[in-house]
C-alpha cells in the first residue's frame, strides 16, 4: 500500500500548475489539499473574477475504463444541486492526459482535521454541524441523489462555522474501478454502511449511517469501529454491537446517544426512514439545549438498540459477607440517588406523630405549589411564543431574508432558473400562511434566478455605475473595461459594448468607456515680441494663460500598496484643466509596480488611486516639480 501511494504521489507531482493559467481561464494561485483522487488548487476564474477550487484528477485514474464517463455523469448531477451547505460544482473538463473539476472555493479545514485538533467537540457544536449536514442530505435525497461517500474529509467548515459538503458525484465513478476503490477505501471504511460494498451505488440510508458515524466521532474523537485491516473494520460494521458514546463521553445525554444508535442500526429499515426524520430529532435536541428542556428521551427502544455493554470496572472488591449475595451494581457517577448504608444512618429523635403528619402535609402543599409555579414559568417564559407565518410568495428574496431575520426564523433557500417566474421573486413556500412556527425553526422557500438565457440591455451612454446596476437587474455582470477616445460620447460614458444579444445567466458583458474626443495639439509658445510690454517686459499678463494650456507628459512608476488586500482591481484617474480622465483600469497584485504614461494639460493634476472601486489615495501634485514614488 505504501509503494502504491508513493507512485500515485509521483504521478500527481507531474502537474505543477501553480502560477499557470489553465485553459486560458483559471489562474492557479496555490495548492490547498491532496487526496488519492484529486490534487486541489485555489484558482481565480478570470472570466468572472472569483475564486474557485480546481481539482486535478490523478492521471493514474483518469485513464481507467469507465471512470471518466461515470465522473462526467456524476458532475452533471452535482452541478444541478443548489444548497447553502453544498459546495457548488461548476464543470469537468479534460486537461493534458487527465482532467479537472471546478467547484466552489470554501475557506476552512475539513472536519477530519478539525476532529484531530479539538475533539471531543462541545455538544452544541457537534449537534449544529450534524444539523447542517442533515439539511443538505434532506435536500439531495429529495432530489433523488445520494452522496455515497459521506465522511469527515468531505465536509469543510469555514472559520465562521459554515458547513459545506463536497465531492458529490464521485461515488459512482469510484464504484466503476477496482483500482480507485482500493485507493479510497482506507479513508471510507470507518463510515461505510454494512449493507454496501465499494462497487455499489450509495443510498440515502447509507448516508444516514455515515452521519451517525461522524456524529459519534465528533463527540469521542474516533470512529465507532476500528481495526488493523479493512476487512476487520467491515466485519465490525456488519456484526459487532454498537459502541456506547456515553461510556467514552459521559456528558452526552440519552437523546443524542439514541440518535446515533438509530443511525447505526445494521439493517437499513431500522434506521431513520429519511434524513427529514433525523433532522427533526437533531433540531429538537438543539432546542432542548437552548431552552433547558429534558434530553432523557430516546428515538429508539432500548431492546432494539443492540448497544455494546459498558466496560467493566478496573477493580472490584467483594467482601466475604456479600460473596454469596447478588452482585452489587457499581456506583454511578450520574446524579441518581443511592441508599445510605443502614448502620451509618443517624437515629431519629422522638417526635410526636401529630407533628410528623403536620410537617408532611405542609411539605406536600409547598412541593405542589412549587411544581405548579415552575410549570407556569416554563410554559410562559422559557418556551418562545409561536410565530404566524407571513405571506412570502411574490416578494423579493432580499425582503424575505429581512423578514426572516426580524422574526428570528431560519430560511432554507432553493434557487431555480425559470422562464415564467420573475427574477429574485419567491414562488413557493413549504408552510401555509398563518400557520404557527417557533423561533429558530426552518422554513423552505423557492425563488427564481430568472431565465437561463437573458437579453443583454443597451448600455451605450450610461456611466459605469449605471451600467452595473442595469446589468445586475438583468442577471448579468460587468466584464472587461477598456477606454478609448470617442468624438460623440462624453468622457466617462459607455461608448460601445460587446456584440451580444442573448446570453447565459450571470455572463460578463465587456464594455468600452469613452475618454472624450481627442484633444487638438496646442502650438508651442510664440517668441514674437508683440507680446512684450511697452517697457520691454515679457507680457506677464498672457503667461498665465499659456501655462494653463501647456501639455506635459507624465511618466511615473506607481507601486500598489502593501496592505494585505492581495490581488485587486486598480483604477487610476487624473484630473487636469480639461476634466477627469482614466489612466488605467486593470488587475494588479499587492506591491506590484505599475507604469503610468499619459499627457495632461496645465500645471497641476489631481491623482486618484482606487482599489476595488474604493479610493485608496487622492493627491494634488505638480509633476514637473514633485518626483519620487507614489504608493
Amino acid at each position: 500500500m505504501k509503494a502504491t501511494r508513493l507512485a500515485q504521489s509521483s504521478a500527481k507531482g507531474k502537474f505543477d500548475v501553480i502560477n499557470q493559467v489553465v485553459d486560458q481561464r483559471y489562474e492557479v494561485l496555490e495548492k490547498v489539499g491532496e487526496s488519492d483522487l484529486f490534487v486541489v488548487y485555489r484558482a481565480r476564474d478570470k472570466s468572472v473574477n472569483r475564486m474557485v477550487a480546481l481539482k486535478l484528477i490523478n492521471p493514474d485514474f483518469a485513464q481507467e475504463n469507465g471512470f471518466a464517463k461515470e465522473l462526467m455523469q456524476g458532475v452533471k448531477v452535482a452541478a444541478s444541486l443548489s444548497h447553502p451547505n453544498i459546495a457548488a460544482t461548476m464543470e469537468l473538463k479534460p486537461y493534458e492526459n487527465t482532467g479537472y473539476v471546478v467547484v466552489e472555493y470554501v475557506r476552512g479545514i475539513n472536519l477530519k482535521e478539525r476532529i484531530r485538533r479539538i475533539a471531543p467537540f462541545g455538544l452544541s457544536a457537534a449537534v449544529d454541524f450534524a444539523i447542517s449536514v442533515a439539511e443538505a442530505l434532506n435536500y439531495v435525497h429529495g432530489m433523488g441523489v445520494a452522496h455515497g461517500d459521506l465522511r469527515p474529509q468531505n465536509i469543510i467548515i469555514s472559520p465562521e462555522g459554515i458547513v459545506k459538503l463536497t465531492d458529490f458525484g464521485t461515488q459512482e465513478a469510484i464504484a466503476s474501478s477496482l483500482k480507485v476503490q482500493s485507493a479510497v477505501l482506507s479513508y471510507s471504511a470507518s463510515y461505510h454502511a454494512p449493507e454496501l460494498s465499494m462497487s455499489q451505488k450509495g443510498t440515502p440510508s447509507a448516508d444516514i449511517y455515515g452521519l451517525g458515524c461522524i456524529l459519534y466521532e465528533m463527540l469521542t474523537g474516533s470512529p465507532p469501529y476500528s481495526g488493523e485491516t479493512l476487512e476487520a473494520i467491515a466485519d465490525q460494521h456488519a456484526f459487532a454491537s454498537i459502541p456506547s458514546v456515553r461510556v467514552i463521553n459521559p456528558g452526552v445525554p440519552k437523546a443524542v446517544e439514541g440518535v446515533i444508535l438509530k443511525c447505526l442500526q445494521k439493517k437499513p429499515a431500522s434506521r431513520y426512514l429519511n434524513a427529514g426524520e433525523l433532522l427533526t430529532d437533531l433540531q429538537a435536541i438543539r432546542d432542548a439545549l437552548r431552552f433547558g428542556k429534558s434530553l432523557s428521551w430516546s428515538p429508539i427502544e432500548p431492546a432494539k438498540a443492540n448497544i455494546a455493554p459498558a466496560r467493566p470496572p478496573t477493580e472490584e472488591v467483594i467482601s466475604p459477607a456479600s460473596a454469596e449475595q447478588e452482585p452489587v451494581a457499581a456506583l454511578s457517577t450520574s446524579s441518581e440517588a443511592f441508599a445510605m448504608p443502614e448502620k451509618s444512618r443517624p437515629k431519629p429523635e422522638h417526635i410526636s406523630i401529630y407533628l410528623r403528619v403536620g410537617i408532611a402535609i405542609a411539605g406536600s402543599v409547598v412541593l405542589i405549589l412549587l411544581i405548579v409555579i415552575g410549570g407556569i414559568s416554563i410554559a410562559f417564559w422559557t418556551v418562545p411564543k409561536p410565530i404566524s407565518v407571513p405571506s412570502l410568495i411574490g416578494k423579493n428574496i432580499d425582503e424575505v431574508r429581512e423578514t426572516a431575520k426580524r422574526l428570528d426564523i431560519r430560511l432554507q433557500e432553493h434557487a431555480e432558473y425559470s422562464d415564467t417566474q420573475p427574477r429574485n421573486k419567491v414562488f413557493k413556500v413549504d408552510r401555509d400562511i398563518g400557520s404557527e412556527m417557533r423561533p429558530k425553526q426552518l422554513i423552505n422557500i423557492w425563488y427564481s434566478r430568472g431565465s437561463t438565457y437573458v437579453d443583454v440591455p443597451k448600455l451605450t451612454g450610461l456611466t459605469r455605475e449605471e451600467a452595473e446596476k442595469k446589468l445586475k437587474e438583468a442577471g448579468l455582470v460587468l466584464g472587461a473595461i477598456t477606454t478609448e477616445h470617442d468624438e460623440k460620447i462624453a468622457d466617462g460614458k459607455i461608448a460601445r459594448q460587446a456584440d451580444k444579444h442573448r446570453v447565459l445567466h450571470d455572463a460578463p458583458i465587456d464594455v468600452v468607456i469613452s475618454s472624450g474626443p481627442k484633444e487638438a495639439p496646442i502650438p508651442p509658445p510664440t517668441t514674437d515680441t508683440t507680446n512684450r510690454g511697452a517697457n520691454g517686459d515679457n507680457g506677464d499678463k498672457t503667461n498665465g494663460a499659456d501655462e494653463k494650456n501647456e501639455v506635459h507628459d507624465f511618466n511615473r512608476v506607481i507601486r500598489i500598496g502593501r496592505d494585505g488586500m492581495g490581488r485587486r482591481r486598480v483604477r487610476i484617474e487624473f484630473e487636469d484643466v480639461l476634466g477627469l480622465h482614466t489612466a488605467i483600469e486593470e488587475e494588479h497584485e499587492e506591491n506590484e509596480p505599475v507604469q503610468l504614461s499619459f499627457s495632461y494639460v496645465g500645471k497641476k493634476i489631481k491623482l486618484r488611486i482606487l482599489y476595488n472601486e474604493r479610493v485608496a489615495k487622492e493627491v494634488t501634485i505638480d509633476p514637473q516639480k514633485q518626483t519620487g514614488k507614489i504608493e
